[in-house]
């Protein structure tokens, strides 16, 4: 009855209807031509595949660009890394031109703007809430945050494609636009107003040593795992490669004709085509410089992966299906098992299981010590274990124990911090007390703890101050992010669920499991108050720099004297060797809902290589 009445409700009132609609998009025209930011420039980058992902999404979502044949300049285009001052800059061919002065320029904005403001009384509302919560007591009730979802999503920034806004929208000639999809595109077989097609390509035909895969792009991954799944045998190269004439960086993936069936060439040729990767054919096994050639003992075989991700009721069901959608998306097969199955199975026919994100005490439960216990012995055997968010959690738990890293002000963090302090304020060292003695100073220092703490509360007129003064800072901020105050007592060492915000991170580019990224710092999601402190027995693969140069916030909102503070020096992923297997860390989801992609290739080195070495 309700869907019929607003039918009927605005067919009666069509013409305002359809001047509403037809206003908004002319009042978009409008602000796109008239507002600071007028161009939002793609860049192909190494990865031109993905760029045309992103533009595909875009041209669905009816939003007009243009596909730029040659360079072209703006003289104040402004860096999404948000470190960076406008600066005139020359843009390559190959780029994708969204011009904001379009029907659609609110949308386009908004998903591809790299930071989204929010007003400043809400923003100013959420964190009297959270001055008022971090004086609540443990065990009492704390007032709910109006956030509703997420406060960042740029997409070019989650999709890992290099991208600039730029104040000008200067004649781009000899550039196709690229129309909007329609209904009737499914019958047009024209190529006219289409993006260009990303196609995969062996360049020098029919190799006679090896084919190489430079690992720079997510087809590559996906084409990996294409030629092993049909039984092919691949290596990579684990340090910086010269074959054919060229040097190529680590984790380049050689495949070579040697060790394959004569069927290798035609399936290398026909698996390519439905990548955008790009192989080249090596007719040479000697190396013209440096120490690692195609036969070097630096170019390691791979073994396949033979996949197991868990799916139950301790699960989250959207982790879950944005791995499956990535699995899906690159033509991975995996195994779904409940926990129940995991604890009975033949563990030993799979290399990696994957456990979403989800509840760490639901974990905890399903799992049992008799199923940690076999995880283990699963792990010590060579056995890979990926480990996401709450999954992460349980992982780190005292009585699981699969991981060296603990969260932030877990029940070890508080211990070291106590340790840290009692020894700071012991004036010298003194003979071992006798149990009478011990005794004493115990409770000596337990009552010198709760008159520090005594001491240290707030009255109430001195906490009323305290908000007013931080709220009167607030006033003249930017809304979106307040300024962040020294540290302080209110703010506690508790790290404040953040809601969805873009984080700069810090690559070490000397591991396995960040080949594919030679830049030194990567846009990562959090989404949570889970900030881990980094392996003691592994590597952390991508961390939070302690030494905070830079601001570790690119997008979205973060609480003052908390977030960063507590976040920096701690890690984002993780691989720890356990026997001859690995368990691998991630601190949020690596494909958030499908939408986060700057990450793939990351995930896919967690099972394509973690196994291998």
């Amino acid at each position: 009855v309700a869907s019929l009445t607003t039918l009927e409700t605005a067919a009666r009132h069509r013409a305002a209807r359809l001047s509403d609609y037809y206003e908004f998009r002319r009042s978009g025209i409008e602000e796109g031509r008239t507002g600071q930011m007028k161009r939002i420039v793609l860049l192909p980058g190494k990865d031109a595949g993905k760029q045309l992902e992103l533009a595909d999404i875009l041209r669905r979502a009816g939003i007009e660009m243009s596909y730029a044949h040659a360079s072209f300049r703006s003289p104040s285009a402004h860096s999404y890394n948000g470190n960076e001052a406008a600066a005139p800059r020359l843009f390559p061919a190959g780029s994708i031109v969204i011009d904001l002065a379009q029907p659609q320029k609110r949308l386009a904005k908004a998903l591809l703007e790299p930071n989204t403001e929010q007003e400043g009384s809400f923003v100013r509302e959420q964190l009297a809430r959270f001055l008022r919560n971090q004086r609540r007591g443990q065990s009492a009730a704390k007032e709910d945050y109006g956030f509703y979802d997420i406060t960042a999503w740029s997409l070019p920034l989650a999709f890992g494609v290099e991208a600039y806004w730029t104040e000008d929208a200067a004649d781009l000639p000899g550039a196709d636009k690229i129309e909007p999809q329609r209904d009737s595109d499914a019958n047009d077989q024209s190529p006219r107003g289409r993006l260009p097609q990303c196609l995969g390509v062996v360049e020098g035909g029919r190799a006679s040593v090896a084919y190489i895969i430079p690992y720079e792009s997510d087809a590559a991954a996906a084409l990996v795992y294409r030629l092993q799944r049909e039984g092919f045998r691949l290596a990579v190269a684990v340090r910086p490669l010269n074959a054919g004439g060229r040097d190529w960086p680590r984790g380049t993936i050689v495949v070579r004709v040697s060790r394959n069936p004569e069927s290798l060439h035609d399936a290398m040729a026909r698996l390519v085509q439905g990548t955008c990767a790009q192989v080249t054919a090596v007719n040479s096994g000697f190396n013209e410089t440096g120490e690692t050639g195609i036969g070097s003992e630096n170019v390691i075989s791979l073994k396949p992966p033979r996949i197991i991700m868990a799916a139950d009721d301790p699960v989250s069901q959207t982790s879950y299906g944005s791995l499956w959608y990535m699995f899906d998306r690159m033509g991975v097969d995996f195994t779904p098992m409940t926990i129940a199955n995991i604890k009975r199975a033949e563990l030993d026919k799979y290399n990696v299981i994957v456990l979403p994100d989800g509840s760490p005490d639901a974990y905890f439960s399903s799992f049992g010590k008799g199923g940690i216990d076999t995880l283990r012995g699963w792990i010590s055997r060579g056995g890979v274990l990926v480990c996401i968010k709450g999954a992460a959690v349980f992982a780190a738990l005292k009585d699981v124990g699969l991981t060296s890293s603990r969260l932030v002000v877990s029940d070890e963090d508080e211990q070291k911090s106590q340790s840290a302090e009692e020894k700071e304020a012991a004036p010298a060292p003194t003979p071992t007390p006798t149990p009478t003695e011990a005794g004493q100073q115990l409770s000596a220092s337990t009552a010198k703890a709760k008159g520090k703490n005594k001491g240290a509360r707030q009255t109430a007129t001195e906490q009323q101050r305290t908000e007013a003064n931080q709220t009167e800072k607030m006033e003249g901020a930017s809304p979106e992010l307040p300024p962040i105050a020294s540290p302080s007592a209110s703010a506690g060492q508790v790290p404040e669920a953040v809601p969805g915000a873009i984080m700069r991170a810090t690559i070490d580019r000397t591991t396995y499991l960040t080949y594919g990224y030679e830049e030194r710092e990567l846009p990562v999601l959090i989404s949570s108050g889970y900030f881990f402190r980094p392996s003691k027995e592994g590597t952390n693969a991508v961390v939070f720099a302690s030494d905070r140069k830079k601001s570790l916030r690119i997008s979205g909102f973060v609480w003052p004297d908390n977030t960063e503070r507590l976040l920096a020096g701690t890690a984002y992923v993780m691989d720890e060797p356990t026997g001859r297997g690995h368990v691998v860390i991630y601190a949020e989801e690596p494909s958030f809902r499908g939408i986060w992609r700057n990450m793939t290739r990351l995930f896919f080195n967690s099972i394509l290589f973690s196994s291998s070495f």
